[in-house]
């Protein structure tokens, strides 16, 4: 079954100082995105792409610990404070 897309149609224009510019193109850039969908994801409080270096940290645990492949991952927004 093919997944249904819905092209983009509407343009949401914001203005920024130009240093809240280069820290968004910064952010943007280590999740490995354009600046529109790490806007976009992060006012729609979607999940970011891990950071190539939060990668890597990750594979450091799971070797460290002997975690090897039985690592397993579960996002910090998940777990319930009580």
């Amino acid at each position: 079954m093919k997944k249904e897309t819905h092209a983009r149609s509407t343009a949401v224009v914001i203005r920024v100082h130009p240093e809240n510019r280069d820290l968004l193109k910064l952010n943007a850039g280590l999740h490995g995105m354009s600046v529109s969908d790490y806007a976009r994801q992060t006012c729609l409080n979607l999940r970011l792409r891990r950071t190539p270096e939060e990668k890597r940290r990750l594979r450091e645990l799971a070797s460290v610990q002997g975690w090897g492949d039985r690592c397993l991952w579960i996002p910090f927004s998940e777990f319930q404070q009580e």
